[in-house]
């Protein structure tokens, strides 16, 4: 009995019948509870980030889930490759406006801000 090759990053798995499984990209952000005041002395902030919240199947952004955990809140997106982030990221007027605003406003009054981000295939 012979065992499945084990994929790249980013390209397919597979399941127990054999089939291919295409492999997907979940993005974690999140921020610190002691660091959410900030938010509220610059509610455009809060404001451009729940526009990015909304799945795009055109961009490869699929789904959204939300979390509580002991260190803050968290938001888990779900795309379709590394690619299709990527390009949302550098490309879409929904981040890379906001983005901009943000690491010339705010980024370099405080580096601090307490948000991190991670990033994984599954």
């Amino acid at each position: 009995m012979g065992s499945n090759p084990t994929p790249s990053v980013g390209q397919v798995s597979r399941c127990a019948a054999g089939r291919r499984i295409p492999r997907v990209v979940e993005f974690e952000i999140g921020m610190r509870w002691a660091d959410l005041w900030r938010l509220a002395r610059r509610p455009w902030v809060p404001a451009a980030f729940l526009a990015m919240l909304r799945p795009d199947a055109a961009s490869g952004f699929v789904h959204t889930r939300f979390a509580v955990r002991r260190g803050g809140p968290v938001v888990i997106q779900r795309w379709r490759s590394r690619q299709a982030l990527d390009g949302w990221a550098r490309g879409d007027a929904r981040h890379a406006v906001p983005w901009g605003r943000f690491r010339r406003d705010e980024a370099r009054r405080t580096a601090d801000w307490g948000i991190w981000h991670e990033l994984r295939t599954v």
